[in-house]
């Protein structure tokens, strides 16, 4: 093979290349420069030093990354979670930013069609109990002012019955009322 045309120097100098346990051939360093063992530690010691300071930083940027993207994830998590509570309160005017199409926007989405239900069901309920109140009203105005006039002053039998007549029928009207609302 290479060992022809190579020189004993040459060969003393050179690193072989093995293929298992056979050489295959050598590698010459160009220029005369040499290394001797402490050269190799040394250079091994720079290349172990550099791999500790790349790991390092490999380490801290994942770290930063990391608590970015963690943060950005729990901000609106954050945001729902308050916005849930304070709905839970009462404050049924909650909503959240709900932006994107990811799961956690869906969600947000979600969250202000719940409120905005809520809070239309409350605005009926709200509407729906003032109108109940103004129907009771009158009824009950009318048998109060009756019940009322026929104490008064002494009244005959057909006034009081005129009165008690008229009791019943407003009576009977909030039974109507009332009827109609189950």
């Amino acid at each position: 093979g290479y060992a022809g045309s190579l020189n004993a120097e040459e060969i003393d100098n050179a690193i072989p290349l093995r293929n298992g346990q056979e050489v295959v051939g050598f590698l010459l360093t160009e220029g005369g420069m040499r290394f001797n063992q402490s050269d190799q530690t040394a250079l091994l010691n720079r290349l172990s030093r550099a791999g500790l300071i790349a790991a390092l930083v490999a380490v801290g940027i994942s770290t930063a990354l990391a608590l970015f993207l963690s943060y950005r994830l729990l901000v609106p998590v954050h945001a729902l979670t308050q916005a849930a509570g304070r709905l839970a309160q009462g404050d049924l005017t909650q909503r959240v930013h709900a932006k994107g199409n990811d799961e956690l926007a869906q969600l947000g989405q979600a969250f202000n069609h719940m409120a905005a239900s809520l809070q239309q069901s409350e605005e009926n309920r709200r509407a729906m109990t003032a109108d109940i109140a103004h129907e009771l009203r009158t009824p009950l105005a009318v048998i109060r002012s009756r019940a009322e006039v026929s104490r008064q002053r002494p009244r005959s039998d057909s006034e009081y019955r005129e009165a008690l007549t008229s009791i019943e029928r407003e009576t009977e009207r909030l039974s109507g009322i009332v009827e109609s609302l189950l």
